[in-house]
This record gives C-alpha cells, structure tokens and sequence, in this order.
C-alpha cells in the first residue's frame, strides 16, 4: 500500500498526477473531462469523422500526429498501470483516430508527395 492509497487518493488524482508528472497535461485536462462526463462512451463513426475534420482543417502533419498517437498511447497505458480501465478505453478511441489519420493522410489532404 503507497502512501496516496493511505490517505484516500483516488485513482484518477493517482492518473492525473502521473500524466501531469510526465508533461501530458492535455490528457490529464482530458481525463476530468471523461470523469465529468461519467466516462460515457460517445464515440462512433460521425464523432471520428468530426475528429478527423478538425485535424485536417487544423493541418496536422503526419510527425505532430505522431507525436499525438504516442502521448495519448503513454496516457492509456498509465491509466491501464493504475486500474482505470474507462480512461484507459477513452484514450483508445484518440489512438484509433490518430493511427486512422497517419494511415489516411495523403486521401485526407496531406501532401501527395514528400
């Protein structure tokens, strides 16, 4: 037993102290916001297509996604360490949407050519 389990922490404090201790503090902000919201899982088809739109209008490029897929890769992960398992499925869907877009970039508006 750790010394946050003594004084009642709760798991998700636990989670958004590690994410913020490992500069993911966008996923931490995330994280309350899945807590807020029951951890309802929301996401389908036309919620990924809207995703997909505000990184194609936003032009995220394949390396900043990349980037993006491994931050929100760490943050399922650390969720999954500490026994968050409906964080852990959130984050999934991010994983999903970015690995979705790297493998589509060049048909969603990525340049034809490097």
């Amino acid at each position: 037993m750790g010394i946050l389990d003594l004084f009642g922490i709760s798991k998700i404090s636990k989670v958004k102290a590690e994410l913020n201790k490992k500069n993911l503090k966008p996923q931490a902000v995330l994280l309350q916001q899945m807590k807020d919201s029951g951890f309802s899982d929301n996401w389908d088809e036309k919620r990924r297509d809207l995703e997909i739109k505000m990184l194609v209008v936003q032009k995220v490029d394949i390396m900043a996604a990349g980037f993006s897929l491994h931050r929100f890769t760490e943050a399922r992960d650390i969720c999954y360490q500490y026994g968050l398992e409906e964080a852990g499925k959130g984050f999934q869907h991010y994983i999903d949407l970015y690995a979705y877009y790297i493998k589509n970039y060049k048909n969603l508006g990525g340049p034809t050519s490097w």
